[in-house]
């Protein structure tokens, strides 16, 4: 954690990240253990997306497993359950950096009006004196009103699932912020760099390469790839 804090760039936070996903080292400022094991196959195309200056923080693939048979931890109830989850993205972005803020608007805009996931962005000004609130909140989203990330069945029965009632969970906070404020460094790297914090979620509940599209909007807002790993220079 330390490396983390005394980091005095964005480059050097995005290399700290690249070196977490790839299993270099075991925690991060954001997460106190490894990568999940769904997450292992995305590395390659979250790794893509940090050359561009976007540091991913939590990321899914879409999966439909089979029906599974659980028993509660804590009392004696059992039941068939069917759960299915579609790719999700979130990562920020510095706006005063590397990139010109003009391409960073363009990738924005990309990114709201692609057909292929929702997208929503989230800019404010840093923390109040207190740390207890964001200033200056502006969001930007084309998620509908009604979505989720996840669906969920229950039932005592297995062939009862077809018809047991669809749950929907949203396992993305639109409402909050203060996933920037997690990277506290000595040097303010943050403030300088006025990050911006996109959550991205693919419209199909298929399996999809989100991490590929999210690139692909970012190619053709014409956002080059000035942020190279440092390991490979």
């Amino acid at each position: 954690m330390r490396d983390w804090r005394l980091a005095e760039s964005f480059q050097e936070l995005l290399d700290l990240n690249r070196k977490f996903l790839r299993g270099e080292s075991k925690r991060s400022c954001y997460h106190s253990a490894p990568i999940f094991d769904e997450t292992v196959a995305l590395v390659p195309g979250l790794l893509r997306l940090h050359d561009y200056g976007m540091l991913t923080m939590e990321s899914q693939p879409g999966t439909a497993p089979p029906p599974t048979w659980t028993k509660c931890p804590c009392c004696s109830d059992e039941r068939w359950v069917q759960t299915q989850q579609r790719p999700f993205l979130m990562f920020i972005i510095p706006f005063h950096d590397k990139v010109p803020e003009e391409v960073i608007r363009r990738f924005l805009v990309e990114l709201l009006i692609d057909d292929n996931f929702y997208a929503h962005v989230w800019r404010d000004e840093g923390s109040c004196r207190w740390e207890k609130c964001r200033k200056k909140i502006r969001t930007a989203s084309s998620f509908p009103q009604e979505w989720a990330t996840h669906t969920r069945k229950e039932a005592e029965k297995k062939e009862d699932l077809a018809s047991a009632e669809l749950r929907h969970q949203q396992l993305l906070d639109l409402q909050c912020g203060c996933e920037t404020t997690i990277f506290k460094t000595y040097d303010n790297v943050m403030e300088d760099a006025n990050p911006l914090l996109v959550r991205v979620l693919a419209k199909s509940w298929e399996e999809t390469d989100l991490q590929a599209l999210v690139e692909n909007a970012a190619i053709r807002a014409g956002v080059q790839p000035l942020y190279a790993d440092a390991a490979d220079e």
